[in-house]
């Protein structure tokens, strides 16, 4: 996508001018009689003229590419010029989220079932500007399990060769059947031996039993644009189990905090994966904070009434980049 990112003198400039109108006082205060009096003047003037000339904006092209293989998600991230910097909301196990032009890493599906990214960091200097802008640009993978966010159980269903065999019953021998399977004890009755006969059976997890309908209330947070689609992507799966969205108390409810459906289990969407952590911005780590406790206090509540699953986490991973 395309963005633009905001401009300003940068360090290096005025650290030069900050030189230059340092040493020019000095020759001053030993040399009163100079004429260069308005040389002090002369800097000030450049740097006004620096600052207006990088108040600007510069053009840049953000792409991110994401691709599941089994369970991870290699991500791609490109910009036209400049360094650049991703926002995982989970950590990943190989490779950098930040560099310059391009960036390949790695995220693990199977330990972060749902991975969400709102945007990324670009950096990049226009000769005497330094240029700085965060692009919304959201993306999400998601690997959702059943037993991770507590709709599953295990049950148990028809294997193949690999599966568990268990005894189902006894029939007559047949020519050919494997000796470990003969009814020692059948050998001399009447009828002739008999072998036992195997079902074979494997254990898979499967929708937890009463868990048919689910209903969603995103609360105030549904208004944030990052967060509904946050809150899409696990209803889309929820409809993909054959679960049926339904109005007022369900067996599953999709909160925000400040959601108020009833269930017989929560799950608990974080606005947390919505904001991410950059460096140098202690307004937005204010704002982290804030929601973080408004979301730890949601999850409190909801335990009093139920299971809670917080999706995808309780208290977020504070890796930095």
């Amino acid at each position: 996508m395309r963005a633009y990112v905001e401009c300003g003198p940068n360090e290096g400039w005025r650290k030069a001018v900050l030189a230059s109108a340092l040493g020019t006082a000095l020759a001053l205060s030993l040399s009163p009689w100079l004429e260069a009096v308005l040389a002090p003047a002369s800097a000030l003037f450049a740097a006004s003229f620096q600052a207006l000339a990088c108040n600007k904006r510069v053009e840049v092209e953000v792409t991110r590419e994401v691709i599941v293989k089994a369970d991870k998600a290699v991500v791609t991230l490109r910009t036209s010029k400049g360094k650049v910097k991703d926002f995982p909301s989970a950590p990943p196990v190989s490779g950098e989220p930040a560099g310059e032009g391009e960036v390949t890493y790695v995220v693990d599906l199977e330990e972060s079932p749902f991975v969400f990214w709102p945007g990324a960091l670009v950096e990049l200097d226009d000769g005497a500007c330094s240029c700085k802008g965060f692009v919304e640009l959201r993306s999400f993978a998601s690997m959702w399990r059943l037993e991770a966010l507590g709709l599953g159980e295990p049950v148990e269903v028809e294997g193949g060769f690999m599966a568990v065999p268990e005894v189902e019953g006894a029939r007559e021998y047949r020519p050919g059947d494997e000796p470990r399977l003969i009814i020692w004890k059948t050998l001399y009755k009447p009828g002739g031996p008999k072998v036992k006969e195997l079902k074979r059976v494997t254990e898979v997890i499967g929708l937890r039993k009463g868990i048919r309908t689910f209903s969603v209330d995103l609360g105030p947070w549904g208004e944030n644009p990052c967060f509904a689609e946050l809150g899409k992507s696990l209803v889309e799966y929820l409809r993909s189990l054959g679960l049926k969205e339904v109005k007022g108390k369900a067996s599953v409810a999709v909160l925000g905090p400040g959601g108020r459906a009833e269930g017989d289990l929560y799950l608990l969407l974080n606005p947390v994966a919505c904001i991410p952590s950059v460096e140098g911005l202690e307004a937005l780590e204010l704002v982290r904070e804030r929601v973080l406790t408004e979301f730890l206090e949601a999850e409190k509540r909801l335990r009093g009434m139920g299971e809670v699953r917080a999706v995808p986490w309780s208290v977020p991973p504070r890796h930095t980049l």
